[in-house]
């Protein structure tokens, strides 16, 4: 046997092994192997380009195709878990698919087309949490200047900076629209989504505090809202 077919034959079975008894990668092992079976099957490196190339060049595409599988089943297990629904439509999405690549190149593709929808629908779902709870320490702001019991020389001043961080609130949230809008011209905020697991545990506020500050957001941006 030629030396460079017998280190083809050693270095897909050393690639079928790695994924041996691996649940993880079911369909990469099971075309790893088909791999491994279709090389070693031939006698020599000419066989192996001329009557097996078809075959083999087949396989390669199918293998690619496992991995992109397996790696999205697994993430979609994951994000499924923990409830992050956005990240997993993309992993589904993915899954229906990738299927239909025929070539190492489509593979690639249908990757990046997939991948680069769901980081926008990501980015899109991001976006609006993050920046109504960057604005909750200054709505604990507004409420500390209207409770505070402060001299009357001195209620000028705070209602000054009352308005202050009224106006900050509202110059962020108008940013905050203008942002995910180039992203998606008709968003509107979404009061409901701030709720959901996937936003709501970054957030250690107890629920009957999170609803006051939602009203009061509410409430300062009622005009543009």
């Amino acid at each position: 046997m030629e030396i460079i077919l017998k280190d083809y034959i050693e270095y897909y079975k050393i690639r079928m092994q790695r994924y041996e008894s691996d649940t993880i990668f079911a369909y990469s092992y099971k075309t790893e192997k088909a791999l491994y079976d279709c090389i070693s099957s031939v006698k020599s490196m000419e066989e192996l380009q001329q009557s097996k190339a078809s075959e083999f060049g087949k396989l390669a595409v199918e293998n690619g195709v496992a991995l992109a599988k397996d790696e999205a089943a697994c993430r979609l297990a994951f994000y499924k878990k923990e409830k992050e629904e956005i990240y997993a439509k993309g992993q589904q999405e993915l899954l229906e698919k990738i299927t239909a690549a025929t070539e190492a190149y489509s593979i690639a593709t249908i990757v990046n087309e997939v991948m680069s929808k769901n980081n926008i629908e990501i980015t899109i779902d991001t976006l609006w949490p993050i920046d109504f709870f960057s604005m909750i320490d200054v709505l604990e702001k507004i409420e500390i200047c209207q409770k505070a019991i402060v001299p009357d020389n001195w209620k000028a001043d705070i209602q000054q900076l009352e308005k202050g961080y009224i106006q900050h609130i509202q110059d962020q949230t108008k940013a905050s629209l203008k942002s995910i809008r180039n992203y998606k011209p008709d968003w509107k905020i979404n009061y409901e989504i701030l709720w959901e697991q996937r936003h709501r545990k970054k957030n250690p506020l107890p629920d009957s505090m999170l609803k006051q500050r939602i009203a009061e957001h509410q409430q300062y941006c009622k005009a543009f809202v």
